[in-house]
């Protein structure tokens, strides 16, 4: 198989092809055999394939429940439930290290699934045509492809060798992110400088305890016309204390998001359907209090940490603020660290 430098599984020829450096190597994670059957290097970097081997029957279970579904009615929260039932998981990788050295940015992935049962495609084939041997006993895999920059080399002899063929890998490491699983809760309240605290309960999806939300309403600014082209558009902020506190890998998520049509500005330009959201409307990692080393993070009335989350964007500075709890993220597998030598290493 010719591997070019790119991350892309369905690209062309683009420039040299990669030296094939065998690996053989393999490791579970999240209840799934991995492969990463061999590294293509170049001058640049290195491309590598992780193949995940899926049971035919799981995949034909899945399509079955799939049946029928219209995608387009969906929430947004049945939308991810169900994309969280697929049977693969994809390996979603935090820290690439080569050689023992970091790579600090720069590196990409493409993915993709073969189903023949489904669809009938040759999107694949060079890959199962590739690692035959890896494969000769399943139609069904996943791949994906990634492409990782060099560290940066300070030796100017290393430097020419990796023009000349590309670095020897002798240690590959892969950490990967910690998953979570997201719970729906959906409770929607009003806040309002009449109604400035409301007190809201919902029972852990996991541990079945009784949580109650103490929500304070802070104030309503406007978003800066220029980043919404010109339209204005109003978000309240609110504080509040989680009794009792939630698991530190457990975080809130609200909706902030709002869908709007945007008026033409002039006879020629029609009016468009927009979206407009608050990246960081949760809690834990997204507070907005932050505190100094060896400082404790401003408690409230209940005394225990405050929390900040954000209402629906609206169009009316006046109205009462709307907010929406849409549900808890609960990590159900750690972070973990995959380490590949050479041999003789």
């Amino acid at each position: 198989m010719e591997v070019y430098y790119s991350a892309s599984l369905w690209e062309g020829p683009r420039g040299k092809t990669g030296t094939k450096q065998v690996l053989n190597w393999s490791f579970n994670h999240l209840g799934r055999k991995r492969i990463i059957p061999c590294a293509y290097r170049f001058s640049k970097g290195i491309v590598f394939d992780i193949i995940t081997i899926i049971e035919k029957e799981e995949l034909e279970a899945f399509a079955k429940k799939c049946e029928g579904i219209n995608e387009k009615e969906l929430s947004q929260n049945q939308r991810r439930q169900l994309e969280q039932e697929h049977p693969y998981k994809e390996v979603s990788l935090a820290e690439i290290w080569i050689n023992g050295k970091r790579i600090e940015r720069g590196y990409s992935s493409t993915g993709s699934i073969q189903m023949p049962f489904l669809h009938d495609s040759d999107e694949l084939k060079p890959i199962k045509s590739a690692y035959k041997r890896n494969l000769k006993h399943t139609s069904c895999f996943a791949c994906q492809r990634f492409c990782v920059p060099y560290p940066k080399e300070a030796k100017a002899r290393m430097r020419i060798r990796r023009q000349e063929r590309g670095d020897v890998i002798n240690t590959l490491k892969l950490v990967t992110y910690e998953e979570q699983i997201f719970y729906p809760i959906g409770q929607r309240f009003q806040l309002s400088d009449l109604d400035k605290t409301k007190e809201i309960k919902f029972k852990h999806p996991t541990t079945e305890i009784e949580h109650t939300l103490y929500f304070q309403i802070e104030e309503s600014v406007e978003l800066p016309e220029q980043a919404m082209l010109g339209e204005k558009f109003y978000v309240t902020s609110a504080t509040y204390e989680i009794v009792p506190a939630l698991n530190e890998k457990e975080r809130l998520e609200f909706d902030s998001a709002i869908s709007y049509k945007r008026k033409a500005t002039h006879t020629y330009e029609p009016e468009s359907a927009s979206s407009i959201g608050i990246i960081g409307g949760a809690s834990g990692p997204t507070s907005i209090f932050l505190a100094g080393k060896g400082e404790e993070l401003p408690k409230g009335p209940h005394g225990v940490t405050l929390h900040t989350c954000f209402s629906k964007i609206s169009t009316d500075k006046g109205e009462s603020a709307q907010f929406i709890l849409q549900g808890i993220h609960i990590t159900n597998h750690p972070k973990e660290s995959y380490e590949y030598k050479r041999k003789g290493m």
